[in-house]
């Protein structure tokens, strides 16, 4: 009986309706932010990773050609020792 009818609604249900609106930009914008962040950290550690991963074999392939350097003068000291006894 007294109820409005149509498109027009009341001052109070506007700024309720501006208020939600309002907030669910602010939760949406949120987000947004924290997906971006996400993002950006994911990047990072898989960067690293790789540059972790680069580093590692570098130093592998170093301390393989290390190991047989070792290796080979461990074999010249104990020829070099054969060699002294039998003389």
């Amino acid at each position: 009986m007294g109820k409005k009818r149509g498109g027009a609604s009341s001052p109070g249900t506007r700024s309720s309706s501006s208020a939600k609106m309002h907030q669910d930009w602010e939760n949406r914008e949120f987000v947004e932010s924290v997906q971006l962040n996400i993002l950006r950290i994911t990047q990072f550690l898989n960067q690293f990773d790789n540059s972790v991963r680069y580093r590692l074999a570098k130093m592998n392939g170093r301390i393989a050609t290390l190991k047989r350097s070792l290796e080979r003068l461990e074999f010249s000291i104990e020829q070099a020792k054969h060699n002294a006894g039998s003389a």
